[in-house]
């Protein structure tokens, strides 16, 4: 801005000097617009020394002296207060300066440079810091280089009309020189010529500047055209407004005019009053005054009720007015964005034209590419002796799709000349092909190592087994942080917790690595010692393979983790703890089993121990199952998606629930392991109630409404018993069953979050069972989150309903819930207050993060097994481990996501690797085979040496009855004969066992063995029940078979309903007794200490309730003797499983020897030492 005050004033000044023709005029101006101060030149020239002084006097700089660029523009600033010429500065001050330059530039070099430095010292204290500044002005200032002269003429405008500034400038100082012979003296060219230089070359500036504003006026001008035209329509749009505006308040202001007007007539009328106020006569003066009075305050009321509306006229208007100003902020605001945002938009959009540009090049390089390759007509399958692993991983993505090996090579073949084509050379045979799913299980087992690897918390072990064609196959699986990867399914000698371990051991060695199988120790045990949790069903099985595990934690923890020794004993426990979690979806499965279990109680209690249902009409034995399941899956037989195909009618029942508008709601079995029965039960109830099954079954031809099934359909909802059980499994299912399943698949919910819901579930339950008419009336709500799905089937449950129907499932619900509730109280006991898991620390936590909430996963594996056997019955384990492992990993993701040379090196090192793994796999099997041919061997040997046993007792029996009775009875004359031969009790009871055991030794199966139990729940058996069962021996040894019906007594009638009722709470009793029971005993059993002491022991009667207590004393271990002699079949499973078995003696009346495995009983708390 200086400059063009500076440049404007020497115009002014030129024009003037033009104008008279004396140039000199425009010298002196110049002299007096320098200024003639003779202050200090600068702090940097008087850090050197240099001074106006020194500059006069003919003397040199010292040589040490550093000439910076603060000097230079210091220097430039005094030449122009002093207006001291330039050639001057070349003539003196550069010697004086420079004293070891060997060339002097030209005046006109010096002024460039120079005036660069001084420009440049200008921009920086405008623009830049200080510290920038003060280091431009500390460098040591560049010599310039030679440069020409100059011309002294500079070009003519060729229109002296539109010339530049600059151009006249030239002009004036052209005719200056032109006229210098007769205006200027010499003395005067001298003492000013350095100010024409001056002039001459700011003039040259100007006019690049002006050149340079010229091109950014342009630029502006089309900008400013574009905001006008913007600015144009924003103002068309304010007019409207501001229009809208003015009529508004014009209307306003002619409103208040109108109350003004008003008003000066009231203030009128008010005058005129008080001049008539002031002429009454004095007569009537206070009614009159009063009168006025009146009028006067009506008046008043009208004026302050009108100036209250001009005041809030005025406030409208000036809201008016606010808003106006803001909606002119914002048409500005918006106007100002909309500016900025096309902006934007315009560089976006040079952006993505750049980017199309770009894709658009290789689009067209990949085009050519691709012509390249279309061109060859046939695709290359097999090179280096090998198939390519494409075509490889082509095969093993149609093997796990259920490809058959024989049509592999033709289906590839027939898409590539069908769909692109093309031909292809050699393809693998169907051999081939089955070999491949050997490469598949290893390629698997890499991805599922890859996973266990690169997960950060601990990883959970998923197993369970199961017997296929009577083989029993195991199956693992790992969760990680990525999820759940299969890592083994092998087939088994047997299942049990050893061979279990021995199989994740082998699992996590053919992890390691795709192409060596025989991996190193180290390796292994630190991948499975990642394994941290297990999700199982808590089988037999199960339960002691996790005490395995952490056996085996507990031996290998020291070998692989550094510092062993110097962990704290909670530290070490806590890293060789195993988190044993139970599947919550086989919670669910049990209470299936506990309700089917309660229910055929229930019927026995409401029947009276008779026939309900189909069995009232038909030859029908349902043995032990609840006739309310089986109602529900005979209805699923006729009119389920899986129907018989024999007797079922689906089409028929589809038929018309189309033609009605509803659905078939039957679930499958096939496919659908848990709820279903609950799900079920709801369904039928829906159809059975509107009807449906009725009508179907009515429209049948007569010899399908004749079969067998149909009729038991018919039977089974007669009766208001099932239909009541029905509706119980149905409300059920709504409430309970179904919110626990849909808790368990919320992926949000974890497995240690699951505490709360489970506890809710037992106190709920415990509440119900007592009192359902909750669940009755459709008020009950297990979980917020998860409330009663209100459809058809729920609403069809509470409709109207009979009143014995009613009854029965009130009862059956409170049945079912006792029975429900002692499931969930053992199988949950670690989830509810007092167990491990109820409200888990941060640790634990931690630990679980990779843990699911069932174990869903495993049965996912074995469907497809049971898939896989059914369409292939010859596959191998080794074939089907890679088929379904395939799937499981989802292998091909992981090879699709690798580069392409990885890949190559992948699936090379399976096809290498694929020899060891078809040889383990046949030393396995040839290993199992001859376990079994031993293991059949050596039941050949027991089964000898059983029957020679059973001749030595039957020979010692023989002997011991003689010597005691004296005979062998035959008959039941001889059993009474030897009742009358003996009067004491213990003499007739010592005759009755020695007839019995012998009577045991020589049975081949004909007579029932309850027969020769001498013990009932732990209680000896009285004399009287020991005749009976004698004489019942006899019977059953002389026919040969079972004793008739009609040997039954039938002369007990219906009980009463008070005996119901007392049945139903007996019933509840026994089924909470189970809790009382299943209560497990901290302490460790004494083990061999018992033996010597005494005891007291809590027993189950067989017809009671309650737990009776009998006091004895343990004498010994058991004896081979004692087992043959006294072991009961009820307790033979506990001898294979290893159980020590104690002899114990009771006191009197009892004086018989029992044998009982009292760890087990211990365990139970049904056992404490006196």
């Amino acid at each position: 801005m200086a400059l063009a005050g500076l440049l404007s004033k020497i115009k002014r000044r030129a024009a003037t000097a033009e104008k008279k023709g004396n140039l000199m005029l425009l010298c002196e101006e110049m002299t007096d617009i320098s200024g003639n101060k003779q202050d200090i030149i600068g702090p940097y020239c008087n850090e050197q020394g240099i001074t106006p002084q020194w500059l006069q006097e003919d003397c040199a700089v010292a040589d040490d002296v550093n000439i910076s660029n603060g000097i230079i523009a210091e220097l430039c600033q005094y030449r122009r207060r002093h207006s001291i010429g330039w050639q001057t500065v070349t003539d003196k001050w550069w010697s004086k300066l420079f004293p070891r330059a060997n060339i002097i530039p030209l005046t006109c070099t010096v002024l460039s440079n120079w005036g660069t430095v001084d420009r440049r010292k200008q921009l920086l204290i405008r623009d830049s810091s200080v510290e920038e500044k003060g280091k431009f002005l500390r460098e040591k200032y560049t010599l310039p280089t030679s440069k020409p002269k100059p011309a002294d003429d500079a070009p003519p405008a060729e229109d002296p009309a539109e010339a530049s500034d600059d151009n006249y400038d030239d002009t004036i100082i052209d005719d200056g020189y032109a006229s210098s012979n007769s205006c200027v003296s010499p003395y005067m060219f001298r003492r000013h010529g350095d100010t024409i230089a001056i002039l001459h070359e700011l003039l040259e500036q100007e006019k690049q500047d002006n050149a340079h504003l010229h091109q950014q006026l342009e630029e502006s001008e089309e900008k400013r055209s574009a905001a006008e035209n913007r600015a144009t329509e924003a103002a068309n749009a304010r007019d409207a407004r501001e229009a809208d505006l003015k009529r508004t308040t014009k209307e306003h202001k002619k409103e208040c005019s109108r109350y003004e007007r008003q008003l000066a007539k009231a203030a009128e009328l008010s005058v005129e009053m008080n001049l008539q106020i002031s002429s009454l006569q004095k007569t009537n003066v206070v009614r009159r005054l009063a009168t006025r009075d009146a009028q006067l305050k009506k008046e008043e009321e009208k004026v302050s009720k009108l100036e209250k509306e001009v005041e809030t006229l005025h406030n409208v208007v000036k809201e008016l007015r606010r808003a106006r100003r803001n909606r002119t902020e914002q048409v500005r605001y918006n106007v100002i964005k909309r500016i900025e945002t096309e902006e934007k938009l315009e560089n976006e959009n040079m952006s993505l034209k750049q980017k199309l540009k770009e894709l658009e090049k290789d689009n067209d390089s990949l085009r050519s590419q691709l012509d390249e390759i279309m061109g060859d007509k046939e695709i290359s399958t097999f090179e280096d002796g090998a198939y390519t692993s494409d075509i490889r991983v082509v095969c093993y993505e149609l093997i796990s799709r259920g490809v058959g090996s024989n049509n592999v090579s033709d289906i590839i073949r027939l898409v590539l000349q069908r769909v692109a084509g093309l031909d292809c050379g050699k393809l693998p045979k169907p051999t081939c092909i089955r070999y491949m799913a050997f490469e598949q299980a290893l390629l698997s087992k890499h991805v599922a190592k890859e996973a266990i690897n690169n997960s950060d918390n601990p990883v959970t072990l998923l197993t369970d087994g199961t017997s296929k064609k009577h083989v029993p196959y195991v199956t693992m699986l790992a969760s990680t942080d990525t999820g759940i990867f299969g890592i083994g399914l092998n087939e088994v000698e047997t299942e049990n917790a050893e061979i279990l371990l021995q199989e994740t051991i082998s699992a996590m060695e053919q992890l390691i690595s795709v192409d060596n199988i025989h991996a190193e120790e180290e390796k292994v045990n630190q991948m499975l010692l990642k394994i941290k949790n297990t999700m199982t069903d808590r089988c037999v099985v199960n339960k002691k393979f996790v005490k395995l595990l952490e056996q085996w934690r507990e031996k290998t923890l020291p070998k692989v983790t550094k510092d062993w020794d110097k962990l704290s004993d909670d530290v070490k426990e806590n890293m060789q703890t195993v988190n044993d979690l139970y599947c919550g979806k086989h919670v669910v499965l049990n209470l299936q089993d506990y309700a089917g279990a309660a229910l055929y109680d229930w019927e026995m209690v409401e029947s009276s121990g008779g026939k309900i249902g189909r069995e009232k009409h038909l030859l029908w034995n349902r043995k032990s199952e609840a006739a309310t399941i089986l109602g529900i899956r005979t209805v699923c037989e006729a009119f389920g998606p899986d129907a018989s195909e024999q007797a079922g009618c689906p089409v028929e029942f589809n038929d018309f629930l189309d033609d009605i508008g509803d659905r078939n709601r039957l679930t499958a079995y096939r496919g659908n392991r848990f709820n279903v029965p609950f799900v079920n039960g709801a369904a039928v109830y829906y159809h059975h109630h509107h009807g449906h099954i009725r009508t179907v079954h009515e429209s049948l031809p007569s010899n399908k409404q004749k079969n067998q099934l149909m009729r038991s359909v018919q039977y089974d909802l007669e009766d208001k018993i099932i239909v009541g059980g029905i509706r119980a499994m149905g409300i059920i299912n709504s409430h309970i069953t179904l919110p626990l399943m849909s808790m368990l698949d919320d992926h949000e919910i974890s497995v240690m979050d699951t505490d709360k819901y489970y506890t809710r579930l037992h106190d709920s339950v415990r509440t119900w069972m007592t009192d359902p008419h909750d669940l009755l009336d459709d008020s009950a709500i297990l979980f917020e989150d998860f409330a009663p799905k209100k459809n058809d089937i729920h609403t069809a449950l509470y409709a109207d309903v009979d009143e014995e129907v009613q009854f029965n499932t009130e009862q059956a619900i409170s049945i079912i819930l006792h029975n429900m509730y002692v499931c969930i109280t053992r199988q949950l006991e670690d989830h509810l207050p007092g167990g491990k898991y109820h409200k888990p620390e941060g640790n634990l936590v931690r630990e679980t993060q990779t843990c699911p909430k069932d174990n869903v996963a495993s049965e996912r594996v074995f469907a497809g097994l049971d898939y896989l056997k059914r369409k292939s019955p010859n596959i191998s384990a080794l074939a089907m481990q890679g088929i379904l492992l395939w799937s499981t990993n989802k292998t091909s993701s992981y090879l699709n996501a690798c580069d392409p040379k990885m890949r190559d090196e992948l699936v090379k090192k399976a096809v290498k690797g694929r020899k060891n793994v078809v040889k383990l796999y046949q030393d396995k099997r040839k290993e199992i085979k001859q376990n079994r041919l031993k293991a059949k061997e050596q039941r050949m040997k027991d089964k000898e040496a059983k029957e020679l046993s059973l001749v030595s007792q039957t020979i010692t029996s023989t002997e011991v009855v003689l010597k005691t009775c004296g005979f062998i009875c035959k008959n039941i004359e001889d059993v009474d004969q030897l009742m009358q031969n003996y009067g004491d009790e213990m003499a007739k009871r010592e005759a009755l066992l020695s007839q019995i055991k012998y009577y045991k030794c020589v049975n081949r199966g004909i007579v029932k063995g309850s027969l020769f139990f001498v013990t009932s729940g732990g209680k000896p058996i009285s004399t009287s029940q020991l005749v009976r069962n004698l004489k019942e021996i006899l019977n059953q040894l002389k026919v040969g078979q079972n004793v008739d019906d009609s040997s039954v007594n039938e002369g007990e009638s219906l009980l009463s309903i008070s005996t119901k009722e007392k049945s139903r709470v007996e019933l509840k009793e026994k089924l909470l007794a189970k809790l009382n029971r299943g209560v497990k005993r901290k302490c460790p059993f004494p083990a061999d200490d018992v033996v010597g002491k005494r005891i007291k022991h809590f027993c189950l009667p067989p017809n009671g309730s309650n737990l009776v207590t009998y006091h004895g004393k343990v004498l010994r271990k058991s004896t081979a003797n004692d087992i043959s002699e006294l072991m009961e079949d009820e307790y033979k499973s506990f001898l294979e499983k290893d159980y020590q078995f104690y002899t114990v003696i009771y006191d009197p009346p009892y004086d018989q020897l029992f044998i009982f495995p009292l760890k087990k009983e211990w365990d139970d708390n049904l056992l404490s030492i006196v």
